[in-house]
């Protein structure tokens, strides 16, 4: 399982986000802001990373 913290400063303010990447469900995705079943972790950064890279 892969935990991500993630800080950003929006408009003067952090915002801490927490995803979760896991196959199979888990006692800690209630947890999270955003959670991913049934996806490998590298196709969930590949897309990420084409979402982000055609944004800029």
């Amino acid at each position: 399982m892969l935990l991500v913290e993630q800080q950003a400063l929006f408009r003067g303010r952090i915002i801490e986000k927490l995803v979760i990447v896991n196959m199979e469900l888990t006692e800690l995705d209630y947890l999270a802001d955003l959670v991913v079943h049934e996806r490998k972790i590298g196709e969930v950064l590949a897309e990420a990373n084409k979402m982000i890279c055609t944004n800029e």
